[in-house]
């Protein structure tokens, strides 16, 4: 099986949160919700060094420092173009050790602090049992406003991202 990376999108403004703090250093229980996001991936990548790339973009210092400590990769994303563009930026520091394509990633968002490893880990054994090229977890809210969406067709499938 492919080793396991994770890409950690850290890398927005929080423009809807009307805060003049990066939203990934807002804090949960006391602490920045990024480390939640980094504690998450660590428990999932736990085949050592390497494996976690946090793409940061506003007030990049100041997350870079939340994450000193951290065995974590830095990625700065300097012009904030959407999120693949983040996941390209993340790429080059991949395919700088390893190659890319002998990893299997998941990607995810630096400000999901509830999100949780049972929950992932079923994302992942759904994804090897399908032989799917790609899973994508998302949730059905009764009010969807102020989130990005995921629109899918009638059979399921991804039809497009709003952000």
């Amino acid at each position: 099986m492919k080793r396991l990376a994770v890409i950690i999108l850290a890398a927005g403004q929080g423009t809807r949160m009307r805060s003049k703090l990066a939203k990934v250093l807002h804090p949960v229980g006391g602490r920045p919700m990024i480390l939640y996001a980094v504690e998450l991936a660590q428990a999932l990548a736990k085949n050592g060094k390497g494996s976690i790339a946090v793409v940061t973009g506003h007030q990049a210092e100041k997350v870079k420092d939340v994450l000193a400590g951290c065995d974590v990769m830095p990625v700065v994303q300097t012009r904030r173009l959407g999120t693949g563009h983040a996941v390209a930026q993340a790429q080059q520091v991949f395919q700088a050790g390893e190659e890319w394509r002998k990893r299997r990633f998941i990607i995810l968002s630096g400000d999901t602090p509830l999100l949780t490893h049972a929950t992932l880990r079923g994302m992942l054994a759904h994804h090897d049992a399908e032989r799917a090229t790609m899973t994508m977890l998302t949730a059905h809210l009764q009010s969807p406003a102020g989130y990005g969406r995921v629109v899918r067709g009638r059979d399921g499938f991804v039809w497009r991202i709003i952000e």
